[in-house]
């Protein structure tokens, strides 16, 4: 096994424990009801990339940026009945200061469409830190958000995104403080949950 097998074994299970954390301790963006408990609806892992797009492209240091993003494959499993359903995650889009090794305070929203027709309108924002160690470790965003409409309303869903490294990392260099032009687009394989609240 060579070290970025073991290196990157060990940070998905790390962040994994982080994101039960999260959903054991009812973590979201408002306050839960007293007495309420945090149920499990579903969750989620990915069929294909999700490409993130980033305007301008990062740098070493942050700046005010742009991302947009969407992927055509997620598979969901809801705990209710353990069926398993497909959803495409569209729409991504948001801004903060991001750059190659931090982002913070970015927010913004997306969309997820079911195989039965409804869909989700999420609001977000980023709750984690996500650092980059050239060349081979994993680059992680948490995304915590709001189902603000349709299936799963008002439900929290907790988003984790494991960045695929690349030799196009090295475009870091040519963003800011040193240039214009830096890493414009990343991909990687999203996992999510959706957790809603049980009242007494």
């Amino acid at each position: 096994m060579n070290a970025c097998s073991y290196l990157c074994g060990w940070e998905r299970k790390s962040w994994l424990g982080i994101l039960l954390f999260l959903l054991a301790t009812g973590f979201s963006g408002t306050a839960p009801a007293q007495g309420s408990t945090a149920v499990l609806q579903a969750t989620c892992t990915s069929l294909s990339l999700l490409n993130l797009t980033f305007r301008p492209g990062l740098g070493l240091l942050p700046q005010q940026t742009q991302l947009v993003g969407q992927t055509s494959g997620i598979s969901c499993t809801y705990l209710s009945d353990l069926s398993v359903h497909q959803a495409s995650l569209v729409n991504l889009q948001g801004s903060g200061a991001f750059s190659c090794s931090i982002n913070t305070g970015a927010t913004g929203s997306m969309e997820m469409r079911w195989d039965d027709g409804a869909t989700s309108q999420i609001s977000w924002k980023t709750v984690q830190i996500g650092n980059l160690n050239l060349p081979a470790v994993q680059r992680i965003f948490v995304m915590q958000g709001v189902v603000q409409s349709g299936k799963f309303v008002n439900d929290s869903l907790v988003l984790s995104y494991n960045d695929i490294p690349s030799i196009n990392y090295l475009d870091c260099l040519t963003g800011y403080p040193f240039g214009d032009s830096g890493l414009t687009s990343i991909s990687g394989l999203p996992t999510a949950t959706i957790t809603g609240l049980s009242l007494p």
